[in-house]
């Protein structure tokens, strides 16, 4: 229609702009993740208009280690927040980012990993775009019952659209889009009196208190790769979930580029580029691995930290043996740790 093809038009006429929203101690993991982020962003979109927007403190920071991120970002936009622990810091900014950032944009977590092109969401004909919670077929499902808690409990209305993940937001510079920031916000704040961040409930009440003209973003790009793996073939956008229990979920490419990065202070293109070919994210390091990621790749379902997949890609393989086969599991399980730790 009339405006598909206005916002194609646009499209075509402007630099795309990508944002990252970062709260770091200037030498720690999620400062490395960004940076492995950006890199597959730029391998991209070299020509795109990348924003850092960072709370103050952590400006300074990045300033301070003179990290190498700020080498690859057009713009480091530092906002003033209140003094508060890191997380809560974060969402300070991140709720505000349509009055912060100029223009339209695209928002990245920084467990993200770019694997194909991103430009096909700015022509999205709408105010705002995001992809499902956990790629989801449902409208809610029951893994979201402790975020669902937060709307009984401030006597929020319960979504009546698809419950959608923040990890990756569109944004068009639309009045709309400033006034659903500005309604996110406010139920941030009254969420997180709690103490935690809530950033995701809010979004999702504020969404449908405002009722702003929405669209879904394809399962591509934001594939949500840990907790529904077969979204990473053919993905444009992978997201790891970095911020989660690291223990309890199957190591990554991610992992092992931000560890290196950390180790060496270096960044490495061309790792990062090696990395963004492969097929999937996850590790593999014996055969055994590679068939249980290619059965984990087949199927569409939810994978739980408690299933046998997530287990043996995460390391614990004592755990994984002894849910199928209790007694000889445990055996087997020690046989394979005296081979190899």
């Amino acid at each position: 229609g009339t405006d598909t093809r206005r916002y194609a038009n646009a499209y075509a006429m402007r630099t795309l702009t990508f944002c990252y929203c970062l709260t770091t101690d200037g030498a720690d993991v999620h400062a490395a993740a960004t940076l492995v982020s950006v890199l597959s962003l730029r391998r991209q979109h070299d020509r795109s208009r990348i924003v850092l927007v960072a709370d103050e403190e952590s400006a300074r920071c990045l300033e301070r280690h003179r990290h190498p991120l700020l080498t690859l970002v057009d713009e480091l936009v530092p906002v003033p927040v209140p003094v508060s622990a890191a997380g809560m810091r974060n969402r300070h900014v991140k709720t505000r980012m349509p009055q912060i950032v100029r223009g339209d944009f695209l928002y990245l977590d920084g467990d993200t990993v770019v694997v194909r092109p991103l430009d096909e969401v700015f022509q999205i004909d709408a105010p705002f775009a995001a992809a499902r919670n956990h790629n989801s077929s449902r409208l809610v499902e029951p893994e979201f019952a402790v975020e669902l808690n937060t709307f009984k409990r401030l006597g929020w209305d319960p979504p009546g659209t698809p419950y959608v993940n923040g990890g990756v937001l569109f944004f068009r510079d639309d009045p709309a889009v400033g006034q659903f920031s500005e309604l996110w916000h406010r139920k941030w704040l009254q969420a997180s009196a709690s103490g935690k961040h809530h950033d995701q409930s809010s979004l999702n009440s504020a969404l449908w208190d405002s009722r702003i003209e929405s669209r879904l973003l394809p399962h591509r790009f934001n594939a949500q790769v840990h907790v529904r793996p077969r979204t990473a073939l053919g993905a444009h956008l992978w997201h790891i979930y970095a911020s989660a229990s690291k223990e309890r979920l199957p190591r990554t490419g991610l992992d092992s580029l931000v560890r290196d990065f950390l180790s060496t202070g270096t960044p490495d293109p061309s790792a990062v580029a090696s990395f963004c070919a492969r097929p999937h994210p996850w590790l593999v390091k014996t055969p055994l691995d590679a068939i249980i990621i290619r059965r984990m790749l087949n199927r569409w379902d939810y994978l739980s930290e408690d299933r046998f997949e997530c287990q043996w890609l995460s390391g614990r393989r004592r755990v994984a043996l002894k849910g199928i086969f209790p007694a000889v599991g445990t055996r087997l399980a020690r046989l394979l740790h005296a081979i190899r730790p």
